[in-house]
C-alpha cells in the first residue's frame, strides 16, 4: 500500500441530504469523485486524461448528517495497465464512518477509450508488494428477463464535461427508491458501471426489492443493455 494519503475536509450541506437529514447516496459519490480528482490533481496528474468509475464498494457504518464536519482520506491501494484502485475513508464528528473501495479507469479523453497509465504514475501511487492486480471484473447478476422496467428521466445536470451522465447521477434512482421507504438504515452498497449513457438516451430502471438476505437490486438500462447496476444491503 503507498504511504501516500490525501486528505480533505467537507460540510454535509443542506441539499446533500434527505428528509431524514443523512447524506443521500448521490452526494456521498460526489464527494468520493471530487477527493479522487484532487488528489490526482494534487500530485500532477490532473491534465494527463480523464478517469471513469468502474465500480464502487460502500461500506456504510453510519452516513453522516446534516452540517456534520467530515474528514475524508483517500490512497492508491492498487494498479492494472489502465486502471487505479483507491480506498477512501470517511469519518465525521458526529459518528459518521463509510470505507469505499473503487477502481478507476484511464481513459484517452478524445476517444473516450481506455489508455495506459501516465508516466510515472506508480511512483506516486505503487502497486504494494505481494498484492493481486487490481481486476475490472464485474460480479452483479442480470437483469431478470421478465422484470418490468419503468422509465427514468434523466437531467441536464446529470451529464459532464465527458457528455456522458456523471458517476454519481447513477445513485439518483437508488437514493428514489430509498426515500420511498425501502427497508432501514444502509449497511453496504455497490454500484457498477458497464458502458456510459448519453444525453438523449431513454433510459429505464429496473428493480428487485431487498428480501430476507437479499439486497435491494436496480440496473439501469437504455435499449434493454444494462448500462449500470447498483445492489444496497440494509441494517437487520
Amino acid at each position: 500500500m503507498s504511504d501516500r494519503v490525501f486528505t480533505q475536509d467537507v460540510t454535509v450541506r443542506l441539499g446533500d441530504v434527505g428528509r431524514d437529514g443523512r447524506l443521500r447516496l448521490a452526494p456521498l459519490a460526489r464527494h468520493h469523485q471530487d477527493i479522487a480528482y484532487d488528489d490526482i490533481s494534487d500530485a500532477g496528474f490532473g491534465r494527463s486524461g480523464a478517469w471513469v468509475l468502474r465500480r464502487i464498494d460502500l461500506d456504510v457504518r453510519a452516513l453522516p448528517r446534516f452540517l456534520e464536519n467530515v474528514r475524508m482520506e483517500t490512497r492508491g491501494t492498487g494498479l492494472g495497465p489502465r486502471w487505479a484502485e483507491r480506498v477512501t475513508t470517511l469519518r465525521g464528528d458526529r459518528g459518521a464512518h463509510v470505507v469505499s473501495r473503487a477502481v478507476w479507469i484511464f481513459v484517452d479523453p478524445r476517444t473516450g477509450r481506455p489508455a495506459r497509465l501516465p508516466d510515472g504514475f506508480d511512483a506516486w501511487f505503487p502497486h504494494p508488494d505481494g498484492a493481486p492486480r487490481v481486476s475490472t471484473h464485474l460480479i452483479h447478476p442480470p437483469a431478470p428477463a421478465d422484470a418490468t422496467a419503468r422509465v427514468w428521466t434523466t437531467r441536464a445536470s446529470d451529464f459532464d464535461l465527458m457528455g456522458h451522465m456523471n458517476n454519481a447521477a447513477y445513485w439518483e434512482p437508488v437514493d428514489e427508491l430509498l426515500a420511498a421507504g425501502e427497508r432501514g438504515a444502509v449497511r453496504c452498497a455497490q454500484l457498477e458501471y458497464h458502458t456510459p449513457i448519453n444525453p438523449h438516451d431513454e433510459v429505464a430502471v429496473v428493480v428487485a426489492p431487498a428480501r430476507g438476505d437479499e439486497p435491494l437490486t436496480v440496473w439501469i438500462r437504455v435499449d434493454g443493455e444494462t448500462r449500470a447496476s447498483a445492489r444496497v444491503w440494509f441494517t437487520s
